[in-house]
């Protein structure tokens, strides 16, 4: 008899059983999901987190592109994040034994690998931000730089972003977003903003990173005025822009157009993907104690149904105040503790959220491969659809009209018996 070892890959705390070969006295099931993200604008973070039910098999694991995916196994649940259009999941159970009652069904998590809550950080201006990018490099972080474009050139001072810097911000995982042409306070026109946005794909362009998708601006001096110009960019194809970060309110629920939430000082409020995301550049001047009550707050505030995120800013020359905010986020929140929080560039997280509410997600009907691994043309039979947003989206705007179907519907299918 031939045996196969089916291993189940576990990314943090969760129980499975031993690894050992399969038998015949266990049958092998496969069931195929496809992700269609047709409806989703050009982005260079396209990963979606998917939980898919299996109940307690033997052995679990999850493929993608002709090679195993990390995922957890928790509570019955494969939890996995895949930039994929189709991942298949197999699991191996006692032949005496059916599959549960609601195998495969599959929800989208709200957040990238089912975090509680989010938190992205920006650099403007150009100059002296190395200090500080170097503190959340040693984190194993990243943000982005907002970067004036007149002010990029082919030198290379250790003070100023320049061309080759942005180049190698950009090859080391760093996100760029534009700060207008010359970051003019009193001219918000599109011609700057444009003429930004072309500089930094000259940049992407000229990397190993070429496929790398500018989608974010930050308003010079907050100035609202900018909002309208950006999505009218966005509405018309002008550039591949998705949002604008400003003034109001930093803290973000991701459920999308979540009713406003409020807890003692602070508000949030629901991504809204035609209003502004909120910057707080307090980081520069409220002091380690005042911080730390603004990164709990987002933290415990945050639960299954509302995940927060807290966007923050700042210049150069502010490492004193970075690292400090930057070792209780990790100490408290991070990977040295609970690891509940998802730090990333805000185009990421952005990006997740509209991969989240726009992409469709397909399970096909569940297959038995009598002990052994085979290839099968999946009969779709269910989907998770987008998630419906309450307000809909302006005619303009290159995204569909959303079906009225929740997020967190769950697919369940039927398993057929194949000889």
């Amino acid at each position: 008899l031939i045996s196969l070892l089916f291993v189940i890959v576990l990314m943090g705390p969760a129980a499975s059983a031993a690894n050992h070969p399969i038998s015949f006295n266990e049958n092998v099931y496969e069931v195929d999901i496809q992700i269609n993200r047709s409806a989703v604008p050009a982005l260079y973070f396209n990963d979606l987190t998917l939980k898919t039910y299996v109940g307690s098999p033997i052995q679990a694991y999850v493929s993608a592109d002709g090679g195993q995916i990390d995922s957890v196994l928790s509570s019955g649940h494969l939890v996995y994040s895949t930039s994929a259009d189709q991942v298949k999941i197999t699991v191996a159970v006692p032949s005496g034994e059916t599959l549960p009652q609601g195998f495969g069904a599959t929800t989208k998590t709200v957040l990238k690998d089912n975090k509680q809550w989010a938190w992205s950080h920006g650099f403007d201006d150009n100059t002296y931000l190395f200090a500080g990018m170097e503190l959340f490099e040693q984190k194993g972080w990243r943000g982005t730089i907002y970067l004036i474009g007149e002010l990029l050139d082919e030198r290379d001072e250790y003070w100023r972003v320049d061309l080759p810097a942005a180049r190698r911000a950009l090859e080391n995982g760093w996100s760029l977003g534009s700060h207008s042409w010359g970051s003019q306070c009193d001219d918000p026109n599109q011609s700057a903003v444009k003429r930004s946005f072309d500089k930094l794909e000259e940049i992407v362009a000229s990397t190993t990173r070429n496929d790398y998708v500018v989608t974010a601006f930050a308003a010079p001096c907050f100035v609202s005025e900018y909002h309208p110009v950006v999505m009218d960019m966005r509405n018309n194809g002008i550039t591949n822009v998705q949002f604008n970060e400003s003034g109001g309110w930093h803290f973000q629920i991701t459920e999308t157009n979540a009713p406003a939430f409020q807890n003692g000082n602070h508000t949030a409020l629901g991504v809204n993907f035609d209003e502004p995301i909120g910057r707080d550049f307090g980081i520069e001047y409220l002091g380690i104690t005042e911080m730390k009550f603004r990164i709990d707050w987002a933290a415990s505030n945050s639960n299954s149904s509302r995940h927060i995120w807290y966007n923050t800013g700042a210049h150069g020359s502010q490492e004193d105040d970075i690292a400090p905010v930057l070792d209780y986020v990790f100490d408290t929140y991070g990977p040295n503790a609970a690891n509940t929080v998802w730090v990333a560039p805000a185009d990421e997280i952005y990006g997740y959220i509209l991969v989240r509410d726009f992409s469709v997600v397909t399970v096909g009907t569940a297959q038995i491969v009598s002990g052994v691994i085979a290839s099968q043309t999946p009969t779709m039979t269910s989907t998770v659809p987008p998630i419906a947003s309450n307000t809909p989206l302006p005619t303009s705007t290159p995204f569909p009209p959303l079906p009225p179907s929740a997020q967190n519907e769950l697919i369940f299918i039927t398993m057929v018996m194949v000889e």
